[in-house]
This record gives C-alpha cells, structure tokens and sequence, in this order.
C-alpha cells in the first residue's frame, strides 16, 4: 500500500512537472503562410494567387469566423483555378468543425469544375488538409509536394527548400528557360549568322583612253 502511494504521489509531481514545460504551438500565421507561399509557390514572385485576411478568408470558403481566431488564404484572381493554400487557427473546441467546413470547401470546388475544366478538377480532388496542433491547412496547389515540405520546415524552424527546386508556379522548370545570349559573343562564335554578308560591289576599271596618232 505504502509503494502504490509513493509511486501515485511521484507520478502526480511528474505530471505536474510535464504540463508546466508544455504549451500549445503558436505561430505567426501570416508570416508562416507568406514564406511558404513565396518559396513554394511563388519564387520568382510573380504575385499570382491574391492575399486575404481573415474576414475575407471566410467569406471565401464560406466557413463561421466563430470556428477560427484566425485565418489568411492565398487565391487566384480567376475562377478558372481550383489552387489553394489557406490557413486557419481554430477557436478552442472548433477544431472538429473547423475541419468539416474545409473538407465541405473542397468538395465544393470539386463540384465546380466537375465537367468543365478536368486539370483544375484533378487539383481539387488531391487537396490536402494537414493539422499542427490548433492550426488546420487546406492545400490544393499542382506542387502540393513543395507546399508540404516547406510549410513543415516553416513550422519546425528549419530552411525553406522546396522539394521542387528550379520549378516555378507554372511547372516551368528552370532549365526550360533561355539565357540571354550576348551580341557581340555570338558574333565572333558564328560569324555571318546574325547578319547577311553584304554582297561584294565589283569595282570596274576606268574606260582606257585613246591614243592620238602622230
């Protein structure tokens, strides 16, 4: 009897211990969600997808500002696109509900372009919510690959390194893309190829004048 107490009394002392070095993950989210964007959608910040904050983030996907603290999303311009990348803080014992409003978001986007534009259904149909602690993210991008490993380095503190390096949003990879060719080196490589000789002038010799006789 005296050894169950002593080791109930060293097991409460140990918990208390343990909950006082625990807290919740906090994260700056729209720091977080900004660097992500940047590096694994946007590298060459060609400011493709539009910003909104967390009134609008709502609005947009139609979810109750009372299921979040918090909220920012990254969302094209036109209506041709299914990409996605949305952040939430949930409010405390919203988390359940939270998650099934984004998982309504995406079968919503699912059903709009259903029969009409088949890439962009593709992307709907592979979205991905992941969970940190009281923060839910919806992913639907055409790298969610580079959008995972960047948004778990964010999170973690390590380096933001897509998983994709040298991809740009448009798939476009960087070896696809010219480099600029110098004139004047491209002149003394491949002479005559960017100009047409100019055709040789035949010079002609001045008319002999005549003799007078004697």
């Amino acid at each position: 009897m005296k050894h169950f107490s002593a080791s109930a009394c060293c097991l409460a002392i140990l918990l208390l211990f343990c909950s006082g070095c625990t807290s919740a993950l906090e994260l700056d989210l729209y720091q977080t969600m900004t660097s992500v964007y940047q590096t694994a959608l946007d590298p060459y910040n060609e400011q493709w997808l539009m910003v909104l904050d967390s009134g609008e983030t709502g609005e947009h996907f139609g979810i109750s500002q009372a299921f979040y603290t918090e909220a920012v999303a990254y969302v094209p311009q036109k209506e041709t696109s299914a990409t996605v990348f949305a952040g939430f803080h949930a409010q405390k014992d919203k988390k359940d509900a939270l998650k099934d409003a984004l998982q309504t978001a995406k079968e919503n986007a699912e059903a709009s372009f259903e029969g009409v534009l088949p890439d962009q259904l593709a992307v709907a149909q592979n979205a991905e919510l992941k969970e940190y602690g009281d923060y839910l993210f919806l992913i639907m991008t055409e790298h969610n690959g580079a959008v995972l490993t960047t948004l778990d380095n964010a999170i973690n503190g390590k380096p933001l390194v897509s998983s994709e390096p040298g991809e740009s949003a448009d798939g476009k990879a960087d070896s696809d893309i010219s480099e600029p060719v110098d004139v004047k080196d491209a002149e003394e490589t491949s002479p005559g190829l960017l100009e047409k000789d100019a055709p040789e002038i035949p010079v002609e010799s001045p008319p002999e004048s005549g003799t007078s006789g004697s």
